[in-house]
C-alpha cells in the first residue's frame, strides 16, 4: 500500500505489529535445555518464517523514505533475533559443534576433579609460622605441610584483597551459544544471508541518517545499530575464510563465496564518515560513562578496522585504495585518537568483556596506523562522470542521462613522508603511561583465564612501549615485576606453553635483564622499584638522574644511544608472531612495496 493511500490508522497498526513481533521476539529462553520451554525461542523464529513475516520485515527495511519510519523498530527486532547466537555459530554444523563442546567440558570437568582429589584438609594436620612480630599463624593446607608456607600465605592474601571485575550486558551474553535445533539453525542462517545479502546496505543508510542527524537521540538505538553491523561485519569476514562448512552446506557456502565476496556489501558502513560516526557514539558514551553501552562501540570499531584490514588484501585495485584512504583520514584524527588512548588511562572498575574489547580495539588501531605510517604514497578522492554501461541502461531505461558521476580512488607520492611517519610516533609514545600499563596488567591478573589473543595484545603493546619508545624503565615497578614473576612461576608449571605464552615469556626474560642491567649500575634502583613511574622518574631511571638539566643536543645523544641498544635488543629477543592470523603487519609491508598496491 503506497504511503498516500495509508491512513493515521493504518501507520498505527503496522507500528502495534511491529512492536507486538519485537516484543515476543525479545523473550528470552531460559538457560535448562531440559526443560521443553526453553526452545520456544527457536519456535517463534521459525514460526516468523513460515509465515513471511521477516520477508515483510526485510521489504519493510529500506532506505525508501516512505518506510524509513519504522528502521528502527525493525533494528530492535534482529538485534533480538541474533542476539543469543554468534556469528560463527551458523557456519559450522550443529552436531559437530555440540560434540566439541562437550569434549570441551568434559576436560574442564577433568581438570576440577583432579584438583579436588586431595584428602580433606582437616585430615592433613597443621603446622606453625612464626613471622618477624613473633606471632604465630596456623596453616592447615598441603602446600604447607611441603615447605611451601610463605606461597600458601601469600595466596590467602591475594584471594582475600583480590579485586574482580563485573560483568555488563555482552559479558552476560551466552558467546558459546550452540542452536541445537537444526531447523531453526537452517532458518537463522538462511535470514543471516538475505539480510545481509539483499537489505544491509539499504538498512544501515537509513537508520545512518537518523543517528547522523540527530533525530533519533535514544542511546539504545545506537546500541542496537553497532550489535547488527558488528554482527553482519564478523559474519562476513567469516564467511570469506570459512574453511571448514558442513557437509550438506558446502556447496551452498562456496557459491555465496564467489558470489558475495565483494566488499560492496558492507559500502553503507565502510567508509571514513561510518568511522567518524562510531568514533563519536564512543565519545558519547564516554562522557556520560555509560561503559556497558561502550563495550557495544568498541566492538564495532574492531570489525570495522578488521575490515579495512580485510580491503586491503582485496582483488579489487579500487578496493584496496579505498580502504588506504580510509586509515589515511582516519591517521590524522588526532582528537579520536587521543580518546582511545584516554579509555585505557581512565579504567577504573569496568567489565572483565569491557577490558578485553578496549585492549584489542587498540590493538587493531595501532597496527592499522603503523602500516599507513610506512607508506610512501597516499590515496585521493576523485568524482569523475563515466558513462553507464549497456547492461545498466537495460535495466532503467528510463533514465534520461546516460552518464553518472562516480568515486574513484588515485595513488599519488606523498611530499611529507618523515613528517608522517613521526605523527605515528608521536601517538605510539602515548602508550608509555603509568596508567595505560595498570590498565593492561589489570587484565593480565587473569592469565589463568584469558586467552592466547588478548595475552597477544598485551605482549605487542609491552613490546611497543620496550623497544619501540625505549621506555623499558617504566616496567620498574614492584607490582609490575612481583605479577610478572607469578606469571613466570605459572608458566613453568604448564606441561606446554602456547605460542602468545612463550611470546610473553620471552618478554619476561627481557625486562628481568634489563632491569638486573640498570641494577649494576645504580644501586638505587632496587629503591626506585617502590616509587610511581611518572614521565619523569622513567626518563631519568634510562637516561641518568640530570636528565632534565642537560643541554637539548645531550639529550638527543642519549636518546640515540638507547634507540640502538634497544634495536639490539630487538634483534636478539624480537617477540614472534606465532599465529598467522595474527601476524598481519609484515604483510601489508610487502603491499605497500608493491607498485600495484
Amino acid at each position: 500500500m503506497e504511503k498516500r493511500e495509508r491512513t493515521q490508522k493504518d501507520n498505527q497498526n503496522i507500528r502495534l505489529l511491529l512492536h507486538l513481533f519485537r516484543n515476543l521476539v525479545a523473550i528470552k529462553d531460559l538457560t535448562d535445555y531440559n526443560i521443553p520451554r526453553t526452545t520456544l525461542q527457536n519456535q517463534l523464529i521459525i514460526l516468523y518464517e513460515k509465515e513471511g513475516i521477516f520477508k515483510t520485515l526485510f521489504n519493510l527495511a529500506s532506505d525508501n523514505k516512505e518506510l524509513s519510519q519504522w528502521n528502527t523498530i525493525i533494528q530492535e527486532i534482529f538485534y533480538h533475533v541474533f542476539y543469543d547466537i554468534e556469528p560463527q555459530s551458523l557456519l559450522k554444523n550443529p552436531r559437530e559443534e555440540a560434540e566439541t563442546r562437550a569434549k570441551k567440558l568434559l576436560k574442564e570437568e577433568q581438570v576440577k576433579k583432579s584438583k579436588n582429589q586431595n584428602k580433606d584438609s582437616r585430615y592433613n594436620g597443621s603446622i606453625w609460622i612464626k613471622v618477624p612480630p613473633g606471632k604465630d599463624l596456623i596453616i592447615h593446607k598441603r602446600d604447607g605441610m611441603q615447605g611451601n608456607g610463605p606461597k600458601v600465605l601469600d595466596n590467602l592474601k591475594k584471594r582475600k584483597y583480590e579485586k574482580t571485575l563485573l560483568s555488563d550486558e555482552l559479558d552476560k551474553k551466552k558467546r558459546d551459544s550452540i542452536i541445537h535445533d537444526q531447523e531453526a539453525y537452517q532458518c537463522l542462517k538462511s535470514i543471516a544471508i538475505h539480510f545481509f545479502t539483499k537489505t544491509f546496505n539499504a538498512f544501515v543508510v537509513s537508520v545512518r541518517k537518523k543517528l547522523e542527524s540527530l533525530q533519533d537521540e535514544h542511546p539504545l538505538h545506537s546500541i542496537h545499530f553497532f550489535y547488527i553491523v558488528w554482527f553482519f561485519l564478523e559474519f562476513r569476514n567469516l564467511l570469506q575464510n570459512n574453511t571448514s562448512p558442513t557437509e550438506e552446506d558446502e556447496s551452498e557456502l562456496e557459491e555465496l563465496k564467489n558470489s558475495y565476496y565483494s566488499f560492496d556489501l558492507v559500502n553503507a558502513i565502510m567508509d571514513y564518515q561510518g568511522f567518524i560516526l562510531v568514533f563519536e557514539k564512543i565519545f558519547f558514551f564516554k562522557h556520560n560513562k555509560r561503559w556497558s553501552d561502550l563495550h557495544f562501540g568498541l566492538d564495532c570499531l574492531r570489525q570495522m578496522l578488521l575490515t579495512a584490514r580485510a580491503m586491503k588484501r582485496f582483488d579489487d585495485k579500487q578496493m584496496r585504495y579505498k580502504a588506504e584512504y580510509i586509515l589515511n583520514k582516519i591517521y590524522y584524527e588526532e582528537g579520536y585518537l587521543k580518546m582511545m588512548l584516554s579509555l585505557a588511562k581512565e579504567f577504573k572498575d569496568q567489565s572483565f568483556g569491557y577490558l578485553q574489547s578496549l585492549i584489542a580495539t587498540i590493538h587493531i588501531l595501532f597496527e592499522r596506523l603503523e602500516s599507513c605510517s610506512e607508506t610512501t604514497f597516499e590515496i585521493q578522492e576523485v568524482s569523475r562522470t563515466k558513462q553507464r554501461s549497456h547492461s545498466e541502461m537495460e535495466e532503467d531505461p528510463c533514465a534520461d542521462d546516460h552518464y553518472e558521476d562516480v568515486i574513484e580512488y588515485v595513488k599519488v607520492n606523498r611530499e611529507n613522508s618523515k613528517e608522517h611517519k613521526l605523527a605515528f610516533e608521536e601517538f605510539q609514545m602515548g602508550l608509555v603511561n603509568e596508567s595505560i600499563i595498570s590498565t593492561y596488567c589489570s587484565l593480565l591478573e587473569y592469565y589463568e583465564r584469558i586467552d592466547s589473543e588478548s595475552l597477544y595484545h598485551i605482549t605487542t603493546a609491552f613490546h611497543r612501549i620496550i623497544i619501540r619508545c625505549s621506555a623499558d624503565t617504566i616496567f620498574f615497578k614492584l607490582s609490575i615485576l612481583e605479577l610478572l614473576n607469578r606469571i613466570s612461576i605459572h608458566f613453568e608449571g604448564l606441561q606446554k606453553l602456547s605460542a602468545s605464552q612463550n611470546e610473553f615469556k620471552d618478554f619476561i626474560r627481557l625486562v628481568s635483564e634489563s632491569f638486573f642491567n640498570y641494577a649494576e649500575k645504580n644501586d638505587l634502583m632496587y629503591c626506585e622499584v617502590f616509587c610511581p613511574k611518572t614521565t619523569r622518574n622513567w626518563r631519568c631511571l634510562k637516561y641518568g638522574y640530570d636528565y632534565f638539566d642537560i643541554s637539548v643536543s645531550e639529550k638527543l645523544r642519549l636518546k640515540e644511544i638507547a634507540e640502538q641498544e634497544s634495536a639490539s635488543n630487538s634483534d636478539s629477543d624480537e617477540i614472534s608472531n606465532g599465529h598467522e592470523e595474527y601476524n598481519e603487519t609484515q604483510k601489508d609491508e610487502n603491499e605497500n612495496k608493491d607498485s600495484d598496491l
